[in-house]
C-alpha cells in the first residue's frame, strides 16, 4: 500500500529510514551517543513530566503523603491496595 505523496510503499520507506539511521549510528556511534545524551538532559531540564517526577520522589523520600481526598497521586496504590 503506497502513502499519497510517495509511490513507495510504507514498508520501504521505513526500511529505508532504518537502514539511514544504522549508517549514521554506525559511521559515528560516539557522536550518536553524545546526541542521545544532550537530549536525555534537555527533557530532564525542560520536561515538566520529570519536574513532577522530581517532586513526587522528593516528597515521598521525606515523608510527605502524596495522596488527598481531592487529588490522587498517579504513582500511589489505589486506597483498596
Amino acid at each position: 500500500m503506497a502513502s499519497r505523496k510517495s509511490k513507495v510503499p510504507e514498508w520501504m520507506a521505513l526500511c529505508q529510514y532504518w537502514n539511514a539511521f544504522v549508517e549514521n549510528v554506525n559511521k559515528d556511534a560516539k557522536a550518536y551517543r553524545a546526541r542521545i545524551t544532550a537530549a536525555q538532559q534537555r527533557f530532564e531540564t525542560f520536561s515538566r513530566r520529570h519536574m513532577i517526577d522530581r517532586l513526587h520522589n522528593e516528597a515521598m523520600e521525606s515523608g510527605y503523603s502524596v495522596r488527598s481526598s481531592l487529588w490522587n497521586c498517579v504513582f500511589a496504590l489505589p486506597p483498596w491496595g
